[in-house]
């Protein structure tokens, strides 16, 4: 499942405040379209409405491909200094999900207890890619 939430953002060029659409994760076998938004830079981007000004939204984002079965966790480089952030990874580097919602056999929903984790867009889409080369060549 995809989720988003809208959020205040102050422009850090002019300072007007205006409501953004904010991504903590993309589902693209529910919704193929956004992994396109995604390789196009139209996922957690901020354009000011007044000024023009653009940034990337430095947060948390998660990528998830039901059908290739793979997810990509992506971290702000910011988060590794504070240990709380990761509170819940286990120190294999798996998430400790609970299992209410989840189909009954878990085991075949691995993958989603261990997200691949980058630290930088750039990583997050060459691995996505490098993934889905691999799924075409079953």
């Amino acid at each position: 499942m995809s989720k988003q939430s809208q959020h205040e953002i102050e422009c850090p060029e002019c300072g007007k405040a205006q409501m953004v659409s904010v991504w903590d994760s993309v589902n693209v076998k529910l919704d193929p379209s956004l992994r396109d938004r995604l390789f196009n830079g139209e996922i957690n981007q901020f354009k000011c409405d007044d000024c023009d000004f653009m940034s990337f939204i430095n947060k948390d984002f998660l990528y998830h491909d039901m059908e290739r079965k793979f997810t990509v966790q992506y971290f702000p480089e910011s988060l590794l200094e504070n240990p709380a952030n990761f509170k819940s990874y286990k120190s294999d580097g798996s998430i400790d999900l609970k299992r209410e919602g989840l189909p009954g056999d878990f085991a075949l929903l691995r993958y989603l207890t261990e997200p691949h984790v980058v630290f930088s867009m750039y990583e997050m889409l060459n691995y996505i890619r490098f993934r889905e080369l691999l799924f075409l060549k079953e």
